[in-house]
């Protein structure tokens, strides 16, 4: 098992970014909200209660761009999120959407390239993945440990990259639908 942390935000509009390390110390990158200009964050502010426009980047240790995430919304149905890797030839890309209607302990299903994740939340606990059925990370906002974030990746993980359920764990659960 790989250990992660990192400094989360203490608010859901902030967009500074957050360095995730290992257990060690050593960086492996860096995660973000963005807004694409100053009327997009104050309208998100004023209209969206700071969960409307919902962007976020994901970055290498070296400043290169390699996850993109977004909101999308819908008028007849539930919105659903696009997480998209940029870093290969293959455009890697995810569409993460709710099931049911629970709104204190979403369940989320990550479908992409041949892959199914599932996302579960208890109550006051760590978001869980899970494929096929075996549980393969977890992700945990901690307010007691002052909005220090931890991510656990499973060795058996198809994905092994902590920026991905970073990604993840901040645009499904921090920032929310």
């Amino acid at each position: 098992m790989n250990t992660y942390s990192y400094q989360g935000p203490y608010v859901k509009s902030s967009t500074v970014r957050a360095t995730i390390k290992d257990v060690n110390g050593k960086e492996h990158g860096s995660i973000e909200r963005y807004f694409k200009s100053i009327f997009h964050r104050i309208f998100d502010m004023w209209i969206g209660e700071n969960k409307l426009i919902s962007t976020f980047r994901a970055f290498n240790e070296k400043g290169i761009q390699l996850i993109a995430a977004k909101k999308n919304h819908y008028k007849l149905k539930k919105s659903d999120f696009d997480i998209q890797f940029l870093n290969d030839d293959s455009k890697e890309k995810f569409i993460a959407r709710q099931k049911g209607m629970d709104i204190l302990t979403p369940e989320y299903v990550i479908t992409g390239n041949n892959l199914e994740i599932i996302s579960k939340k208890g109550i006051l606990d760590w978001v869980k993945f899970y494929e096929g059925g075996k549980e393969i990370a977890r992700w945990k906002f901690s307010i007691k440990e002052k909005f220090k974030v931890n991510v656990e990746i499973e060795d058996i993980a198809t994905i092994k990259d902590p920026l991905f359920y970073s990604v993840l764990g901040q645009i499904l659960y921090f920032v929310g639908d």
